[in-house]
């Protein structure tokens, strides 16, 4: 119950983390997953809804990215939509 990222920094860094919580961890993160949540229950019942025009670039092209893979997920319209 503690989390897949849990046993991946537990088993294969080679440290039990609950034993020696003091440590400072070498493994760095090179995916970042982002669940949104259930965006069309939002909108059933009021009068919000997605706007219809483009958002234009949501991240600057000078922007360093923090991780290789940048996963977002949301559900809308009853589809999970990954970005």
């Amino acid at each position: 119950q503690k989390g897949i990222g849990y046993g991946i920094l537990r088993y294969l860094s080679g440290l039990n983390v609950l034993e020696k919580a003091g440590v400072q961890l070498q493994a760095q993160p090179e995916i970042s997953f982002n669940y949104l949540g259930q965006f069309d229950q939002d909108y059933k019942g009021n009068d919000l809804q997605p706007s219809a025009y483009s958002i234009g670039v949501p991240v600057s092209t000078n922007a360093v990215m923090d991780f290789a893979l940048d996963i977002n997920g949301l559900i809308e319209d009853g589809e999970l939509v990954f970005t």
